[in-house]
């Protein structure tokens, strides 16, 4: 599994953790983040209305 992959499948698990909030505001966590690279994945906020708990938890793994 690349880099790339491990970073999709991460993010995927912070949005079905916080399912609630994604579903109620008609977002997936894709629409919220962007993500640079293949082999050095770098991963950026788009979106700066996510709650502090879901936008720290991102920040912590890819900041």
């Amino acid at each position: 599994m690349t880099n790339y992959e491990l970073t999709i499948a991460y993010l995927s698990a912070v949005e079905k953790k916080h399912k609630a909030y994604f579903e109620s505001n008609g977002l997936c966590i894709m629409d919220c983040v962007a993500i640079e690279g293949d082999s050095s994945v770098s991963v950026q906020l788009v979106n700066k209305d996510l709650p502090f708990d879901i936008s720290r938890e991102i920040e912590i793994l890819f900041g």
